[in-house]
């Protein structure tokens, strides 16, 4: 069984739009933080001017997509910067949180406050930059756990190659490709074009990435960081399977873990999160295929605590049923297991067999305590599970005679009045 959970109230969620100083989370940013970094402006005017003067150079002795560039956008006192990629003549893919609060809306005008920037060509007909038009698409912005994308359209149609949009999906180990657009963080929007490899992971507790059509993917072994928000995700067809958005911080897992007997095997490492397109709303005018008929409706990446410990109690319990089949001790009473803490199990009796009971008077009984041993990889993937005996103390066990149905029991030192086992 895989265990699968995030923990909202632990887990860092950074946002990768960049700028030159901290920007403080929103409250409503709820478990996830939202770690951007901006250029600050004394004003709209003038941040408005520097977002304008946006450039973007392909990486020394690299080989740079004509269709990927950088996004740059103005807010009242930041200029800040995306990357973002041509999907169609006049329309740039990127993040919802690349796009300013208040034109987060489809038809709101982005005229004057975002603009594309590609790296020069040697082809003299391919544009520097092109002016926004208005918001197709912006949803999943303000650290949500959700998919963060959006589509914007452009004053005027690109003479650039154009990527297409895929709805094959993330699968589990496939490699993605990232081409990005990483800050040189100068005080200026300025940004640096090149491309990382990265590998898809599934069956994580960080999130429920557990097929090729979940609207999350998590991407692991590349380096992602602020500014590459809105990056394409890129098959190996060169196809746009969606856009990265965030990286989960996994540094502080490691209390969680060990409060439920959980030991990763190496240093849990970070991951990247992306928005999956398999099974996200596209316009229309990319001609994208459907959704497949089996895309699951949209929920949240994030389970709560209380979800990893009912999970490792599962496993626990049918642990500890397997322990009492085979412990003769324990025959006179049905047992059911309860858990004084996260990953650990204790035993109380919840009814009687009385005839045994009753023949075989003060029989040894142990109180049984039991605890999982749970392995994890560097990608929080659950790799093995060995739940064990923590303690067993000697105790001695009586049943007495029916009062008014029920028959008084002394476990462990512990008083009950406990019902006939059905069958008896």
């Amino acid at each position: 069984m895989f265990l699968r959970a995030t923990l909202p109230c632990l887990l860092s969620l950074s946002l990768l739009a960049s700028c030159a100083k901290e920007r403080p989370p929103t409250p409503s940013s709820g478990a996830v933080s939202a770690e951007a970094y901006f250029t600050p402006a004394p004003s709209l005017t003038e941040a408005k001017r520097i977002a304008r003067s946006a450039t973007v150079a392909c990486l020394q002795g690299a080989t740079c997509s004509p269709s990927i560039g950088l996004l740059s956008f103005a807010l009242s006192d930041n200029a800040a910067q995306c990357t973002a990629s041509l999907v169609a003549p006049d329309i740039v893919a990127t993040n919802a949180h690349c796009v300013p609060d208040e034109l987060q809306k489809p038809g709101a005008s982005c005229a004057d406050r975002i603009w594309m920037n590609f790296a020069p060509s040697d082809n003299a007909a391919f544009e520097s930059q092109i002016a926004c038009d208005k918001i197709l698409i912006a949803t999943g912005a303000g650290g949500k756990d959700v998919a963060d994308y959006a589509f914007i359209k452009l004053k005027k149609s690109s003479r650039r190659p154009t990527l297409r949009i895929s709805r094959a999906g993330i699968k589990d180990g496939e490699t993605i490709r990232i081409e990005k657009v990483d800050p040189v963080k100068d005080g200026t929007v300025t940004g640096i074009q090149r491309d990382v490899s990265c590998t898809a992971v599934q069956h994580t507790f960080m999130a429920d990435f557990n097929s090729s059509l979940d609207q999350v993917a998590l991407l692991t072994d590349c380096e992602v960081v602020h500014g590459n928000s809105g990056s394409a995700l890129l098959g190996s067809d060169g196809t746009v399977r969606g856009v990265i958005f965030g990286v989960l911080d996994t540094t502080q897992l490691g209390t969680v873990f060990a409060e439920r007997g959980m030991q990763p095997s190496a240093s849990l490492v970070a991951m990247g999160v992306g928005s999956n397109y398999a099974c996200l709303p596209i316009p229309a005018s990319l001609g994208a295929p459907s959704m497949a008929a089996n895309c699951s409706a949209a929920k949240s990446t994030n389970k709560s605590e209380t979800e990893l410990n009912r999970l490792t109690n599962i496993e626990l319990n049918k642990f500890v049923q397997e322990n009492l089949n085979g412990t003769p001790a324990y025959r006179w009473f049905g047992w059911k297991a309860t858990s004084p803490a996260p990953g650990q199990a204790e035993l109380i009796p919840e009814c009687v067999y009385p005839l045994l009971a009753l023949m075989e008077q003060n029989r040894s009984v142990g109180a049984l305590r039991f605890r999982d041993h749970i392995v994890i990889d560097e990608y929080t993937r659950f790799t093995s599970m060995k739940s064990a005996k923590e303690s067993e103390t000697p105790a001695m066990a009586k049943v007495s005679s029916r009062v008014n149905g029920k028959f008084p029991a002394t476990v462990d030192g512990k008083a009950y009045s406990l019902p006939p086992c059905p069958g008896t």
